[in-house]
């Protein structure tokens, strides 16, 4: 049990590190630009993965904008996006392409003028993972979008 219980905190120890690194990182990524102050919103519960910093301010320095206003995205959804896109999306001449960057696009199989399959490819991008899962949210949730998403 002793030694259950070390390496239980030595992992945690592991998790503050890189909690630690990424908070320094996101920190070197601050834009210079004033911003007005963020509106203060009521933080959710604590989760066991939950970085042990505010990602919403670091993300909010780092973008711009509060990604977490937009419905379904969670702190850790955004600090997802912004990990693999980055703070703009420039290097996206047009949103097809972008779409296409995420595997989000269908591919399009036709043969004799006959769509064959129309299915999305799969991907291993996590970004395209943690929209879809903002989504799903979207599809489960009882707000404003659940009349859209069919829900």
């Amino acid at each position: 049990m002793k030694q259950a219980y070390e390496a239980w905190q030595f992992s945690l120890g592991q998790v503050e590190k890189v909690d630690d690194q990424i908070a320094l990182q996101l920190g070197r990524m601050k834009s210079d630009r004033a911003l007005p102050p963020l509106k203060p919103k009521a933080r959710p519960k604590r989760r066991v993965n939950s970085p042990r910093f505010d990602v919403r301010t670091a993300l909010y320095y780092v973008v711009g904008l509060d990604l977490t206003e937009i419905e379904g995205i969670s702190d850790l959804t955004a600090l997802t996006l912004i990990s693999e896109i980055g703070p703009g999306v420039s290097q996206f001449a047009t949103v097809k392409k972008f779409c296409s960057w995420l595997g989000l696009c269908p591919n399009w199989k036709k043969t004799g003028g006959r769509v064959k399959s129309s299915r999305t490819r799969r991907g291993v991008n996590r970004a395209a993972q943690a929209l879809r899962l903002a989504a799903q949210s979207l599809h489960h949730s009882q707000g404003p979008w659940e009349d859209f998403c069919g829900g």
